[in-house]
């Protein structure tokens, strides 16, 4: 008897034996999974056959659904309806068919902020100011924008037609011929001649790109850029400010175009079942700006493909990071259609982690752990809300297609984009930028205020505002009461009254047992006391203990 002879039956009981074994554990998986299911079916039964009304089953459907997701308490996974899938999937395309245009509600109409490059509406002769009061015949007054967005949206090659009044106060109607539209995502300094100027000072080869977000043509438009500037780029300022993400690989391929060598991103999964999914993206030699200085622009608002970005080059390239410490969105999402379009759903799989391997994502229950990617040192440049606000104003008529254009008088310095732009962060990375190719090294900068306490800082200034709003309209609304009340209005019958237990005007603390009995009351006619009071209060128990 041959080897074969002897082993072949041998793995054949083998095989048998644990098919055996596994079958029964398999059945008990499937009937776990079965019993999950069943008081789902029971209450989709329960309400079909008794409810009042005929229930759509559909809805029922996708609010099971809904809820599935809702319980990851994840705010990264979602679920997509059908209704809504076909925008949701321009958004994360970049792509739409329409008039290319950026706008903006302004007195319950549409005003176009700024026709995109190449776009129908520009060839059409729509420039920024231009307000829309009717398309297609449509008076837009309080049409709204997704009202406005949904007439100008159509097939490609057909037309719109638009009724417009320039900002001199002329009206105009302007035919566009709708076109698949791309979005550009990146963008110059300030625009000449309706193109993007890329140059603060061509003298010493410093350019400005600006990008928007990462979709799948990000990368090319920014190589494109470094290789027409070519061999005269000596440095760049990499402004990713309120960026909030996008495509992965446009990350890691835009990353890739300053790096030579090193990690890029880490992908680690949570789960000890998955770890074999752990995987890195390196860099890899021979592209454009390699040789290049960068300085990253980076806020509180940049988010998820701009943290990856920015923490490759500040980790592995000649870079610094200027700014705020960014958002701490560092999941990694996985989009799945449903069967017989039933909608999408997107949900986290892992985690980003920095070249150095710290997690990305910021901890919401922790505020004080590390997340995100912090400013380099001396590099902390904050700015308030109000600050964004008027940056963003005053950057606007240098980067919109206008008919006229504002007059450039002196050089695009730091002191003009301190002073011109209200921009002090740029400011900062325009002498950090000319430090670094005078001395060729980067500037030693003071230490400065640690860059994680800055978002914290800013979200306890943004709940103590929110409360404060919420507190005046407490008080109105107890003088609309009173004023109901000295006017004899009274509630139905039937209807429960509210008493008037909390009072801006003034404020009462019972404090009672366990058993419900009172122990004692303490007041304050004026509630900002009554608020200090509380903040500072000790509480013991009745014996003295605390």
């Amino acid at each position: 008897m041959t080897i074969r002879q002897i082993v072949a039956p041998t793995l054949i009981v083998l095989l048998s034996l644990l098919l055996v074994l596994e079958l029964p554990q398999a059945i008990a998986a499937r009937d776990r999974d079965y019993d999950w299911y069943t008081p789902v079916i029971d209450v989709r039964t329960l309400l079909q056959d008794r409810y009042v009304r005929e229930v759509d089953v559909d809805a029922m459907q996708q609010a099971a659904i809904a809820a599935m997701v809702d319980s990851l308490e994840d705010p990264h996974s979602v679920f997509i309806p059908p209704r809504d899938t076909e925008a949701f999937e321009k958004e994360m395309s970049g792509r739409y068919t329409g008039i290319g245009a950026e706008i903006r509600p302004v007195d319950d109409r549409l005003m176009i902020i700024t026709p995109l490059d190449d776009s129908p509406a520009f060839h059409a002769g729509l420039r920024a100011g231009d307000v829309l009061h009717s398309i297609d015949g449509t008076d837009t007054l309080g049409l709204g924008a997704d009202g406005c967005i949904d007439l100008l949206l159509g097939e490609p090659g057909t037309d719109v037609e638009l009724g417009i009044v320039r900002p001199d106060g002329s009206e105009a109607t302007i035919t566009v011929t709708r076109a698949p539209i791309g979005a550009p995502t990146v963008e110059g300094l300030i625009r000449r001649d309706g193109q993007w100027r890329h140059w603060i000072d061509e003298t010493t080869g410093v350019a400005y790109v600006e990008l928007a977000q990462f979709t799948d043509s990000t990368s090319h438009e920014l190589r494109a850029v470094l290789e027409d500037h070519g061999d005269n780029l000596r440095g760049l300022i990499l402004d990713l400010r309120g960026n909030p993400g996008g495509a992965l690989p446009a990350a890691v391929e835009s990353a890739d175009l300053f790096l030579a060598e090193g990690p890029i991103v880490h992908i680690k999964p949570q789960r000890e079942d998955r770890a074999a999914e752990a995987h890195t993206w390196s860099a890899r030699s021979g592209h454009a700006g390699e040789a290049v200085p960068v300085v990253v622009l980076v806020d509180r608002h940049s988010a998820s493909a701009s943290e990856i970005l920015a923490g490759a080059l500040a980790q592995n390239g000649d870079a610094r990071v200027v700014g705020e410490r960014t958002f701490g969105k560092g999941s990694v999402q996985e989009l799945r259609p449903l069967d017989a379009d039933k909608g999408l759903v997107k949900f986290t799989t892992a985690l980003y982690a920095l070249p150095e391997g710290r997690i990305i994502e910021r901890d919401p229950d922790d505020p004080t752990a590390p997340w995100g990617v912090d400013p380099s040192e001396g590099c902390v440049v904050p700015q308030t809300p109000a600050q964004r606000v008027e940056r963003t104003r005053a950057r606007e008529p240098w980067r919109v297609i206008a008919a006229q254009e504002p007059a450039l008088g002196g050089p695009t310095d730091a002191k003009w984009m301190r002073e011109e732009l209200k921009d002090p962060a740029l400011a900062e990375a325009a002498t950090l930028i000319s430090g670094r190719l005078k001395q060729g090294a980067w500037p030693q900068l003071p230490p400065d205020e640690d860059a994680a306490f800055i978002p914290p800082m800013e979200d306890l200034d943004r709940a103590r505002n929110t409360r404060t709003l919420l507190l005046e309209q407490l008080d109105l609304i107890d003088q609309e009461i009173d004023r109901l009340a000295e006017a004899g209005i009274e509630a139905p019958r039937g209807f429960d009254r509210l008493e008037d237990d909390v009072r801006l005007g003034s404020m009462e603390i019972v404090l009672k047992d366990t058993d419900g009995t009172v122990i004692g009351t303490w007041s304050a006619a004026d509630p900002e006391v009554a608020r200090a009071a509380l903040h500072d209060a000790t509480l013991e128990k009745v014996d003295g203990s605390p």
